[in-house]
């Protein structure tokens, strides 16, 4: 039962900003404490803890907190080496350090006795409905108790909860063993079952590691662990090596560049790798129900339902646009193609949900609103033959007993229809399927008055400095939901996106399927709209979420990779599409960046840099500058607040970051502690220039208004 506190002050504004420090530390804990022993909860991740006015401990929902959350691989602190025991104890010995009231002091201890009370209780709720799980984590608490390192019992507790989330009992297998007294006892090991689904995880992981064009030995270094290298299929207790290999923060590397810097790198090339492994044990992906994985050469490949719906579906929708384009001289084209794995693992690190595993792309010229009759007509037919085949032919999509049906459909229409020709559409179609509009989670808005009061009442010199709230309020914008960053150029598109749910002969839900249909304007190609420009903008921000912040010698690489394919791409197609026009002006033809030589390496430059300086316009990125770099923010040469071709030449371009995911800010991670004096630039629109403010103080004005949101919340009660 969760104990009752008996709260003798209010948590207010006043004391969260005396006892700052000290709160945030309790947090980081108590958050690694929830990713390190996860038993009993439904999540495996966490999106931030908060203090309410009473001083419980409570976890942000996804209303709350919808960008930013942390699992296991994102550990920065050694907890892992720590006993529930001693947490406890270490935050109790901080409170009684630095609180100076007594009835402060025990009002955080109650606080924190309630919170470990309730996940207590969570723990043993879930141990007595899972009893395989309860004895295998029962031999490995003897197992530390004799000696086994905490961190190995930790990791070994969390990857047999997740491999008995995914295959029951048979995760385990029993087998004999000789004790220290030389008597014989049963033990239970990872089953084969597991140690081939660990083996494929860790397989496909490093595909994704290369398609990031970023080499293993980053991650295993000098070769640790060669078996993961050389794809060989090794034991459980080895995978729970390697494992705990990659959350170990502490890292020893006396060979790397820039000693404890280089660690520091290390460190983050293993909690990444850790990350893109979480995310392949995701659902979505449904690996562990796939049998290939238990082949020698597991590589990824979509289960049977999606490969059937992509090839037949694809057939239904080809005869359709060629059907269109003979009747009425239409100029569609159809594209197929599923979507890949590093693509899908993006995704998931980024918690997104995965609606277009198989996607068919109907291209024309001109897309706009003349075409939605064509649009209406093909996707009007398509869907009639594919729901028909999914009724009457359902041995051709899923097992014996198996049905399949369309569950519903979304629309979502950038620039093409008219809102009038939208509710024309879904009325059309409601015979066939249910159609509604997609809808995108917002950021919870603040607004701008909200802020400024905020900071007025805590911190006044703020709003009275023009160039301090210039650049806080640039900031506030994107966690406000006050900016759309909007697309790249001039893009639209008319999209279907369609979840496909699988039924058992019981007419039980087992599975869906997702699917997606873009009606695509070729014109979406041109310049800074494409694609590839687009994969910039996302793999940036999907591998500086994992680590907080890239150098731009990576960010480069990204670049010019993507540069490279957007050439080879336009090639024999019109010279339009070889341009990147941008908004100052300037124009670059790509058409001969398929590769690097002499004659063009100052043009791929200047455009990886124009790139960067595009998104770091748009607020999508951060300039990041380490505290203990080699050389100051005043070093760093930049040209009317940007950075120019010069950056990359740098000696020192490693003190040179880039950053995407501010909304880490807002939680309370270990590895931000040591970052306080660390620097965060943003562009000012209205100074037409970049202005800085410290990390810390970004993270104590952007908490600011959790206060008052819980202030409300208990007034509201």
């Amino acid at each position: 039962m969760t104990s009752a506190i008996n709260v003798r002050v209010e948590h207010t504004d006043q004391i969260k900003k005396k006892y700052t420090s000290l709160e945030r530390t309790i947090k980081w804990k108590l958050t690694e404490l929830l990713l390190i022993d996860w038993i009993g909860r439904n999540a495996d991740s966490c999106r931030g803890l908060s203090i309410t006015p009473d001083f419980k401990i409570r976890e942000l929902g996804k209303e709350e907190n919808s960008k930013f959350i942390s699992n296991a691989s994102t550990i920065k602190n050694p907890l892992l080496h720590a006993t529930e025991d001693r947490i406890q104890d270490e935050i109790f010995d901080l409170i009684e350090r630095q609180v100076d009231e007594q009835e402060l002091i025990e009002a955080y201890k109650e606080g924190i006795q309630d919170f470990f009370t309730n996940l207590r209780n969570k723990r043993r709720s879930y141990l007595s409905k899972h009893p395989m799980y309860r004895q295998f984590l029962t031999q490995g608490h003897k197992e530390y108790r004799q000696g086994e390192n905490i961190a190995k019992f930790n990791v070994k507790a969390q990857l047999g909860k997740l491999l008995h989330e995914k295959f029951g009992d048979e995760a385990f297998e029993k087998v004999e063993s000789i004790d220290q007294n030389w008597e014989k006892i049963e033990i239970l090991k990872f089953s084969s079952k597991s140690v081939d689904y660990l083996y494929t995880l860790f397989y496909n992981a490093t595909l994704v590691w290369n398609e990031w064009w970023k080499s293993i030995n980053q991650v295993f270094h000098d070769g640790d662990y060669p078996f993961i290298a050389q794809n060989i299929k090794v034991s459980g207790e080895d995978y729970i090596d390697v494992i705990a290999y990659l959350v170990e923060r502490e890292k020893h590397n006396p060979h790397g560049r820039y000693w404890n810097l280089g660690n520091e790198e290390w460190a983050k090339k293993t909690s990444q790798f850790c990350d893109i492994i979480r995310a392949l044990s995701n659902d979505q992906l449904g690996i562990h129900k796939g049998k290939y994985f238990e082949s020698l050469d597991p590589r990824f490949e979509w289960d049977k339902t999606t490969q059937h719906l992509f090839e037949i579906g694809g057939e239904f929708l080809k005869n359709e646009v060629n059907i269109q384009n003979r009747l009425y001289n239409t100029d569609f084209s159809l594209s197929q193609r599923k979507k890949s794995l590093a693509s899908c693992a993006e995704k998931i690190i980024e918690w997104k949900k995965i609606n277009d595993s198989m996607g068919f792309r109907v291209s024309s010229s001109a897309l706009d609103n003349e075409y939605y009759q064509h649009i209406l007509g093909v996707s009007k037919n398509w869907l009639l033959h594919l729901t028909t085949s999914l009724e009457k032919e359902p041995q051709r999509y899923v097992n014996p007993g198996e049905t399949i049906s369309i569950k519903k459909v979304s629309i979502d229409n950038k620039w093409v229809l008219k809102k009038e020709d939208m509710e024309n559409f879904k009325d059309a179609l409601s015979n066939i399927v249910h159609i509604e509009n997609r809808e995108k989670a917002k950021t919870p808005y603040v607004s701008e008055e909200e802020r400024k009061g905020s900071l007025r009442e805590s911190y006044p010199d703020d709003v009275a400095t023009t160039e301090k709230w210039e650049t806080l309020r640039s900031i506030f914008q994107q966690f406000s939901g006050g900016k759309e960053r909007g697309s790249n150029g001039s893009y639209k598109d008319f999209k279907l996106n369609i979840t496909l749910e699988v039924k058992n002969a019981k007419g039980e839900s087992i599975n869906t399927k997702s699917m997606e249909v873009q009606f695509d304007d070729i014109n979406n190609g041109i310049g800074l709209a494409n694609f590839n420009i687009r994969n910039c903008e996302r793999s940036i921000n999907t591998q500086s979420r994992l680590s907080f912040d890239i150098p731009l010698t990576q960010a480069r690489q990204i670049i010019e990779k993507n540069l490279k394919y957007m050439s080879f791409w336009a090639k024999d197609k019109d010279p339009k599409f070889s341009k990147l026009d941008f908004p100052d002006g300037d124009s670059i033809d790509i058409s001969s960046f398929i590769r690097r030589d002499l004659k063009n390496g100052g043009d791929i430059d200047r455009a990886t840099v124009k790139i960067i300086n595009y998104f770091l316009q748009k607020g999508t990125f951060f300039l990041y500058h380490r505290a203990d770099s080699q050389r100051s923010v005043s070093d760093i040469y930049l040209e009317k607040g940007m950075l120019t071709p010069k950056n990359l030449e740098s000696a020192h371009i490693e003190d040179i970051r880039i950053c995407t995911s501010l909304e880490v800010a807002t939680q309370q991670h270990s590895y931000l502690q040591n970052k306080r004096e660390d620097q965060v630039w943003i562009y000012i629109p209205e100074r037409a220039k970049i202005w800085w403010i410290s990390l810390w103080d970004l993270i104590e004005r952007i908490n600011l208004w959790k206060v008052n949101r819980d202030k409300k919340e208990k007034s509201q009660t």
